[in-house]
């Protein structure tokens, strides 16, 4: 932790910007899931994400998602308010038999 702090200016340990993407990827699923149906399921087709400011471990954060039909766009937001990563997330209905 010296490095983040004393070279690059962090105040704690960095999240790294993957794990987030993971986070965004679980929230999809919980919220999109198919609810127990087993006639159709929206799945993640395609995703854009960007960090744009840090997020540190020791904090809580707030995942945000809006919905447009099969897709979404997806924020995760720092405690401070500031937007710390975000993405656009094309579905796709994928029909289960």
């Amino acid at each position: 932790m010296p490095w983040a702090r004393n070279v690059e200016g962090h105040r704690g340990i960095v999240v790294h910007g993957p794990l987030n993407l993971i986070s965004i990827l679980d929230f999809w699923r919980d919220v999109r899931g198919n609810g127990g149906s087993t006639s159709s399921l929206i799945v993640p087709e395609s995703i854009a994400y960007r960090a744009t400011s840090p997020l540190y471990a020791d904090e809580e954060y707030r995942i945000v998602l809006e919905e447009d039909g099969n897709d979404g766009k997806v924020q995760i937001y720092a405690p401070s308010g500031a937007v710390a990563m975000k993405a656009d997330i094309k579905g796709n209905v994928n029909e289960q038999k």
